[in-house]
């Protein structure tokens, strides 16, 4: 924790990493004054990575970067091979954010001040000590208690898309796999983004799980083009007292995501913003908040762990009990509301069980 007299006479600020939340930390304490000096490391020679971010929106709600959503869909799919869930809302829309259109538009504000700069090719280890630095480096897979590994390919086809979101579909459990599903973003008409996803706590190659996505692209499209593929490695849940920071941590090294879900974006903004606001008014910051979405997210990820030959009929059946504006609100945020929904419509048994293991 520091404080406001030593912090505020300091006047220097560095951040270690210009990812997501390195990124946006600068961005919104460059929004409130510009009378800190803010410095990025970044330890490789861009920060323009080709993925997309993911996440629920509240209509007519202000977000901070709506001109730059590039898609939304009110409709989103949950499937088994033997059964299936649509849900449709009227209150929340979920929405694609392309991670080079965010990380351009945030660099562009940011390199408007002469106090701002972003150092590349250099990383800082674990000896490094000065006054005031955010750590939002990657936090190691042997950390986390699970892992979503992803293979994903943009391809453009000759058939018509739904104009939904397939957000699990497909979902299985194979002894290969583990428990897996399909997530297909429909782009426009006929392009679209279809991704196989695997959780897991083993360790997995990229090319197993790239096989069975070949294989299931076949079996859905007789033809189709590739124009991106997308690799990725995501943390559900991992062991705080494992890590070792520097100064304040941000990002998934504070818990700033889902650990049950993986999604990440819309916790680290709002939390970025918060710690930006802090630093402004000279308030102290918490190294490692506990938060109560991190404590229900964990439960749920211990559950999921216990029983993960199960989950695929334990979706299913949950997405068919939750209303849509329901699930979408416990996506976006946990409160009581949201949570009480979630409840409702959980197996209790398992869940009960793994309460009390």
């Amino acid at each position: 924790m520091f404080f406001s007299n030593l912090f505020m006479e300091n006047k220097n600020i560095e951040i270690i990493g210009g990812g997501l939340s390195g990124l946006l930390l600068a961005y919104y304490i460059f929004k409130n004054t510009n009378k800190f000096n803010v410095t990025v490391y970044e330890k490789n020679s861009s920060i323009h990575k080709n993925k997309n971010f993911c996440f629920w929106l509240e209509k007519n709600k202000k977000f901070e970067f709506s001109e730059l959503i590039s898609k939304n869909w009110n409709s989103w799919y949950f499937s088994t091979p033997n059964d299936f869930v649509v849900h449709k809302s009227n209150l929340f829309e979920y929405v694609l954010l392309k991670n080079d259109d965010l990380l351009s538009f945030i660099l562009g504000e940011l390199n408007r001040f002469n106090n701002f700069s972003i150092i590349y090719d250099r990383e800082i280890k674990s000896d490094y000590n000065t006054g005031y630095v955010f750590d939002s480096r990657n936090v190691d897979r042997n950390n986390w208690k699970l892992s979503q590994i992803f293979v994903g390919y943009e391809i453009q086809t000759e058939y018509e898309n739904e104009d939904y979101v397939t957000l699990m579909g497909n979902m299985q459990y194979c002894p290969e796999l583990k428990f897996n599903f399909n997530y297909i973003l429909p782009l426009d008409n006929q392009s679209l983004f279809f991704e196989k996803t695997v959780f897991t706590n083993d360790d997995l190659n990229y090319e197993l799980i790239e096989e069975q996505l070949k294989i299931e692209l076949l079996s859905k499209y007789s033809s189709f083009d590739i124009k991106k593929i997308e690799y990725g490695c995501i943390p559900m849940g991992y062991y705080n007292e494992k890590l070792n920071n520097i100064g304040i941590p941000i990002g998934v090294r504070a818990g700033h995501y889902r650990s049950s879900s993986g999604y990440s974006f819309q916790t680290i903004n709002k939390n970025m913003k918060i710690y930006a606001n802090k630093i402004c008014l000279g308030k102290s910051i918490n190294k490692k908040p506990i938060h109560f979405q991190n404590i229900i997210d964990d439960h749920f990820l211990k559950t999921f762990i216990l029983n993960m030959d199960q989950f695929p009929d334990v979706l299913i059946n949950m997405s068919r009990k939750i209303k849509p504006n329901d699930f979408a609100k416990f996506m976006s945020s946990v409160n009581l509301i949201s949570l009480c929904s979630m409840i409702k419509a959980l197996p209790k048994k398992i869940f009960l069980k793994s309460l009390m293991s």
